[in-house]
């Protein structure tokens, strides 16, 4: 079966090319962003020699599908979805902080959690749960990106304030945005016997 290794494309207007750990990002125009995902395999930030097959296609459709299913609510660089692994994003200035909201305890929780980890991102955990348990309330857990975007770093919850802004609108503070797209794509999941 092929897979979607990497592309080396030449864009007409291209005016940058960086390829990340799953994507290749064409700029054009310094003003778009050309988004292909790959079919790569990054795990703990090393990307792997393997790569599923269609993985790209069905990163890129949920990504399409949240950003269709959450336009109106949410502040959006994106344009358009003209492949099943092409996303079309205006450029924008970035915000070094992956932001993500946990449900289950799984992964990164978990792991804390079994080793006697109770107090998470400023979320105290109850005793006696399971492995993939559903969590008493969300957890956001951001994780600083450096600069070239291929290693992350936990944030504690006391820095929060210095990188969510406080005088930002409601709108675009990434902790409420990532927030609301979680209760929507977890309602949106609920009705299609799926876990968001």
């Amino acid at each position: 079966m092929k897979v979607l290794y990497e592309t080396n494309y030449r864009f007409s207007r291209q005016t940058g090319f960086r390829r990340g750990k799953v994507r290749d990002i064409y700029e054009i125009d310094h003003q778009y962003l050309v988004i292909i995902t790959t079919d790569r395999i990054s795990a703990y930030d090393v990307v792997l020699k393997e790569a599923i097959p269609y993985k790209g296609q069905v990163l890129t459709q949920v990504s399409d599908f949240m950003f269709q299913t959450f336009r109106e609510e949410i502040p959006l660089a994106w344009v358009s979805t003209p492949d099943p692994n092409v996303l079309i994003m205006r450029q924008a200035r970035v915000f070094p902080v992956e932001v993500i909201v946990r449900r289950c305890l799984v992964g990164y929780v978990w792991r804390l959690y079994r080793t006697g980890g109770r107090l998470i991102s400023g979320v105290r955990l109850p005793e006696g749960l399971i492995e993939n348990d559903i969590l008493p309330e969300p957890i956001i857990t951001p994780h600083h990106q450096v600069r070239d975007w291929t290693r992350c770093g936990n944030q504690r919850a006391g820095n929060r304030g210095k990188w969510v802004g406080a005088r930002r609108p409601v709108g675009k503070n990434p902790l409420v945005c990532a927030y609301a797209l979680s209760e929507g794509g977890s309602d949106s999941g609920e009705g299609r016997h799926a876990l968001v």
